[in-house]
């Protein structure tokens, strides 16, 4: 809205005669003209329209009888309505001359109204002075009446209302499909349109895949034009990989420059406009094609407001899909990281392949399965499978199981996984799949899971094939770019944290076959003794400990135990362990003292520690550790014990009088040094009572500033005063255990000996 300042002199009149009688005025001049013109109207100066005439032109639904008065008023739109007679009143009090942009009564069509005041011999009024203007209301002078002019303006002015609403309505709209969704409605309806379709590039940028479409049927676009090559020769790839507009006018223009789209089986508009969607930079993302029901030539005005509408549409749209890959990024990243963290809290590989497969469903798909390679020490394959209808479950596994190692005839699924590439099948998943199962029941099972749409990505990770994870659908859900692009991040994360889980079992497996062989297979059973042992390695169990425990029969009479401690872990631990075992089973047999049998220890490690000394291939450090042995004999009274320590923490008798006493004297640490102090000590068990030897990772358990020490096995004992030998070493690991929720940073061993008590 301007101050309307009409562009003639003041000698040219504005004549209007009296009542009911109207000159035409030039609209540039001031002359109104008959064949551009609307309406014609004057008003007295209470604001009451004394005569109107309807020109020629205009398309007004009223009689020239019915405009006046304020019946005038009609024409205009209600929301125009106040505002007009707001403005004509400041005309009649003095103020300049208005011309307004206003809405006609339909909506959809627009005007310029202009309103000058006249005096009462029909002449124009100069406006007042511009110190005078602001209190116009209070002129002494104030208008005789005044003319006015509405000049039809919708083929501009409607076109720049529609296009605001339309702006207005992106502007609403966050996520890319709604606003896709008001291109094909509002968009064409705005240009006047018959069809319409859009396509954007792809995430690889090597095709168009469709976004949507307006006025055709969607299943058949889908299908015939879903997904188009860049390089196509149709009207939409050449859009994008030039940018410039695309005009077809007439069927023969359209076969004759685009041949190919004739064999889609689509029926086309006549005339034509594809126009390109660029984003903030100028580049084109996509496409959008508006169809015409009847051939015409393009106007270059027309164009142009085509693609005004397209740059407005494009950069709504592009907005809204960086927003939503944002946010979409984000999401995706929270869920990555949540996968990872689940994943590693646990690397039993057989709970993690089952957690991977749960933690996708229903977020990527419909279902999920991951299948290792088999290996000689998995010569079955190791799966996990999820599925969104649990009673599936059972025939998903069945599948997984039955697809033959070589991949059978599915040579397009093995040439992928070689390749250590994806295999993605938006549809008809079921007849790639399908050579895989020749059993009629393995076939209803894929019935009963539902396959239509898969991906299948291979799991690499530190340059070998693990195994591949599958993904797909039911008939009715497809699998979008998001969720691909999900289930490639997540198919290579999964990959390095399976391989993990694969590593620790296959690790924590020959540390439990080589921790295995340094402690016996079983306790023996001596007459009138019970015996009961635990054993727990640090951490996972991932490493072989250094503790170890052992019971044996020495002669007819005598029977040996022993505990020991070997500095450090791995194999230079379990190479003491195994030193010091076999060198303690082969002096006892001797018959010789318990000190003489850890002396010959002593001596032992002190020899191989010189022995690698002397081999510069392999450095190894320093090895020592503590043993304790006690030679066991069962009497009428009870069990006799010969015990000696070498610099092992002393065992706790537990008295049948309730009080708990350690035993033996400490020797020296073996392996340190060839001047050993070792003392036999001589301790007796009435029937009933209890020994407990252990290693120092029980005592050093801690929590904070408090361990569980020697006074956490004291508690045990007392508390354990019934329990047999075995009992009692399973009630001392768990409490050393419960002590605190950490695992163990320390290798734990317990041995418990009971003098079976009296019938």
């Amino acid at each position: 809205m301007q101050d309307f300042q009409a562009p003639m002199s003041s000698e040219t009149p504005l004549a209007v005669p009296g009542p009911g009688l109207l000159t035409d005025i030039d609209p540039v001049r001031g002359s109104l003209v008959d064949a551009v013109v609307s309406l014609t109207m004057t008003w007295d100066h209470e604001g009451r329209c004394t005569a109107a005439r309807i020109g020629t032109e205009a398309h007004l639904d009223t009689s020239e009888a019915a405009l006046r008065g304020d019946g005038w008023l009609d024409v205009l739109h209600p929301a125009e309505r106040i505002r007009a007679r707001e403005r004509l009143g400041q005309v009649l009090a003095g103020g300049p001359g208005r011309e307004e942009q206003v809405r006609l009564s339909d909506g959809e069509r627009w005007a310029i109204l202009r309103i000058q005041g006249i005096d009462h011999l029909g002449r124009r009024v100069d406006p007042l002075p511009a110190a005078a203007a602001a209190s116009a209301a209070g002129r002494a002078d104030p208008c005789a009446g005044a003319a006015g002019v509405l000049i039809d303006a919708t083929h501009s002015f409607g076109a720049t209302a529609r296009m605001a609403r339309l702006v207005e309505g992106f502007n609403r709209l966050g996520r890319p499909d709604e606003i896709v969704r008001a291109m094909l409605d509002e968009g064409v309806d705005v240009l006047r349109g018959h069809t319409a379709t859009l396509h954007v590039l792809s995430e690889a940028g090597d095709e168009l895949v469709s976004a949507g479409s307006a006025g055709l049927p969607a299943e058949l676009v889908d299908e015939r034009y879903g997904r188009i090559p860049l390089s196509a020769p149709v009207p939409a790839s050449e859009v994008v990989r030039t940018g410039e507009t695309v005009v077809v006018s007439t069927d023969e223009e359209r076969r004759a420059r685009y041949p190919d789209l004739d064999r889609l089986g689509i029926v086309f508009d006549p005339a034509f406009v594809v126009v390109p969607l660029k984003d903030a930079q100028g580049l084109p993302f996509g496409a959008m094609a508006v169809g015409f029901p009847e051939e015409r030539p393009l106007a270059a005005g027309d164009r142009g407001f085509l693609e005004d509408v397209a740059a407005q549409c494009a950069l709504a749209l592009d907005r809204a899909r960086l927003a939503d890959a944002a946010e979409r990024a984000q999401d995706h990243l929270g869920f990555l990281d949540a996968l990872s963290a689940t994943l590693s809290s646990n690397l039993q590989i057989d709970t993690a392949l089952g957690q991977l497969a749960g933690l996708t469903v229903p977020r990527i798909a419909d279902w999920c399965v991951v299948r290792l390679i088999e290996s000689p020490a998995h010569p079955e394959p190791m799966v996990g499978v999820a599925h969104v209808e649990p009673g599936q479950v059972e025939h998903l596994t069945r599948l997984v199981h039955r697809i033959p190692r070589d991949l059978g005839e599915s040579g397009e699924l093995r040439d992928a996984l070689t390749a250590g590439r994806p295999l993605i099948r938006g549809s008809r998943g079921a007849v790639m799949l399908g050579p895989l199962f020749d059993d009629p029941e393995d076939r209803a099972a894929m019935d009963a899971v539902g396959v239509d749409g898969i991906a299948i990505f291979p799991l690499r990770a530190r340059g070998r094939l693990l195994g591949a994870i599958g993904f797909g659908n039911r008939p009715g859900r497809t699998l979008g770019a998001a969720e691909v692009e999900l289930a490639t991040a997540a198919a290579a994360r999964a990959a390095v944290i399976v391989d993990n889980a694969r590593l620790f079992h296959e690790q924590s497996a020959v540390a439990r076959a080589l921790q295995d062989g340094l402690l016996p297979g079983s306790l023996p059973e001596i007459p009138g003794v019970e015996l009961g042992a635990r054993y727990r390695a640090a951490g996972h169990g991932l490493d072989v400990g250094g503790d170890f425990y052992d019971a044996f029969q020495a002669d007819a009479n005598w029977w040996i135990i022993a505990v020991g401690d070997v500095c450090g872990h791995g194999v230079e631990a379990a190479t003491i362990t195994g030193l010091a075992r076999h060198t303690i089973r082969s002096a006892a047999l001797d018959g010789v003292m318990p000190s003489i049998v850890l002396a010959r220890l002593n001596e032992m490690l002190l020899r191989s520690a010189a022995e690698r000394d002397d081999d510069e291939r392999a450095p190894m450090s320093p090895r020592f550790c503590t043993v304790l042995v006690g030679a066991v004999q069962s009497t009428e009274r009870g069990v006799d014990i010969i015990l000696c320590s070498g610099g092992h923490p002393l065992p706790l008798v537990r008295r049948s009088v309730g009080r708990v006493d350690p035993v033996g004297v400490s020797g020296t640490l073996l392996g340190v040094t060839d001047e050993v102090a070792l003392v036999d000590t001589v301790v007796h068990l009435d029937p009933g009572e209890s020994l407990l030897c252990y290693t120092d990772g029980v005592t050093d358990r801690r929590a904070g500033r408090r361990t569980f020490g020697e006074e956490g096995i004291v508690k045990a004992l007392l508390q354990g005063k019934s329990l047999s030998a075995d009992e009692l070493a399973r009630l001392v690991e768990a409490e050393a255990l419960g002590f605190v929720d950490d695992l163990p940073a320390d290798d734990m061993a317990v041995l418990a000996l009971r003098a079976a008590p009296r019938a």
